[in-house]
């Protein structure tokens, strides 16, 4: 199958018959497998069967960002935008990647932000919230970002405005602070607990979080965010 349905696209038969459905379903093998190429080559196909089709142009650029290959989804996204303007889903990943992998927060933001508007609630992606919504903080707007963080909630993409994981479990709580009775421990939870110990890192925390309002501080948390899946800075040791 994975052999035959790409040579299968061009032909006339397929063409009448069932070329989407082909096409979707070898994406699909494809993708499971982890063969992104096969993938980008059968969205071209179908890029080039249906050219009016913008959404085979955005699973283009949506394997690109699978690939790593970011520059080409820009690109690709680009020129979306540049036929359509209003393409919800091209801004929101187009401001996706200009904030996360070229570090151009304000317009990262802007193209966000204009995405979510215009896709509504169609949109249920929850790191164009979580990302639209830090930007803002970043770039000393923090109404607007609660604003961005209470909607996500109530999509469901988020616990809370406060508990932003984007990967939850049911059934399992997430509270910014506990208390022992909350834990389901009682007495036993405060055991070996340093109350003074507590109180002062939740002052030097507070000091921290004061700097946001100075001009270094974009670049200050920049240079704390977990890079590569390991955090390149530590307030002490576990």
């Amino acid at each position: 199958l994975k052999q035959l349905l790409p040579c299968n696209l061009s032909t006339d038969k397929s063409q009448r018959c069932f070329p989407r459905q082909a096409a979707s379903r070898l994406i699909e093998l494809a993708s499971f497998r982890g063969d992104f190429y096969r993938c980008l080559l059968t969205h071209r196909s179908l890029v080039d069967r249906f050219p009016e089709e913008v959404d085979h142009q955005i699973d283009v650029a949506l394997t690109f960002i699978k690939m790593k290959r970011l520059e080409d989804a820009k690109k690709v996204l680009h020129n979306i935008i540049e036929n359509d303007p209003n393409n919800a889903v091209a801004l929101a990943y187009y401001g996706y990647i200009l904030k996360v992998a070229e570090d151009n927060t304000e317009q990262g933001v802007a193209y966000m932000k204009k995405g979510l508007r215009l896709g509504g609630d169609e949109i249920i992606d929850a790191k164009f919230y979580y990302h639209l919504g830090q930007g803002l903080m970043m770039l000393g707007r923090p109404n607007e970002a609660y604003s961005v963080f209470e909607h996500a909630a109530a999509l469901g993409l988020f616990l809370s405005a406060q508990q932003r994981s984007m990967y939850n479990v049911e059934g399992l709580t997430g509270r910014a602070w506990w208390s022992s009775e909350q834990t389901g421990y009682g007495s036993r939870a405060s055991v070996g607990f340093n109350k003074s110990r507590s109180s002062t890192s939740l002052s030097n925390g507070s000091k921290l979080l004061e700097r946001r309002e100075s001009d270094n501080y974009r670049r200050w948390a920049m240079d704390r965010i977990p890079i590569a899946g390991k955090w390149s800075f530590q307030f002490g040791k576990l």
